[in-house]
């Protein structure tokens, strides 16, 4: 992993230590064609399954700074938008979260920048996440209290971008060099003592 790449995911934050898939693995999002052949942005889809045009946008943006493309394509470029939209659009609970979680931060930053979202630079954007990660962040590692609207909604959002990146050819295979589906011509002898 590059060091712009980890430099960026620590600006936002850790990637949730554990995915939680709504669907089975067949239906992974990794597992189907995505035309990533060549590494190009995404397009977000014309029509999504649930989100609003607005909501899919302020999901890309989120998307994008949880994993920015660098030397190897970032969630833009695996479709990861998309899969949320997927992954939002079969379950009832994320689609309340959401929703609800998109309007508090428009509210948010309507309230502290007098714009929404997807209209501040990035520096703004990312001091609106940022506290929003820490605080998602110890309630992950075992902080008991109730977890505000905002903390979960983000800790969803950070959950689902990651599970959509790593189950697709992006961040699978560009990303992590995964090799799977080879034949071992010999199996290498265990060379540690026991």
């Amino acid at each position: 992993m590059s060091e712009d790449r980890r430099d960026a995911l620590k600006i936002i934050g850790s990637i949730g230590a554990t995915c939680a898939f709504p669907f089975s693995a067949d239906e992974l999002y990794g597992q189907h064609s995505h035309g990533l052949t060549a590494v190009a942005q995404a397009a977000l889809p014309s029509k999504p399954q649930f989100l609003t045009a607005p909501e899919m946008k302020a999901v890309a943006r989120l998307a994008d700074l949880i994993i920015p493309a660098t030397d190897t394509p970032g969630a833009l470029a695996a479709g990861v938008p998309a899969y949320i939209d997927l992954v939002i659009s079969r379950s009832r609970g994320l689609q309340k979260l959401c929703r609800e979680g998109l309007a508090w931060l428009n509210q948010e930053t309507t309230r502290v920048h007098a714009r929404p979202f997807v209209e501040l630079n990035e520096q703004q954007q990312i001091s609106v996440l940022e506290p929003l990660c820490k605080r998602a962040d110890r309630t992950s590692a075992g902080e008991s209290s109730p977890e505000p609207l905002e903390v979960e909604f983000f800790r969803a959002m950070k959950n689902m971008t990651a599970d959509g990146y790593f189950t697709s050819r992006a961040g699978l295979i560009e990303e992590l060099g995964y090799q799977g589906n080879t034949v071992l011509a010999e199996f290498p002898a265990c060379t540690h003592e026991h």
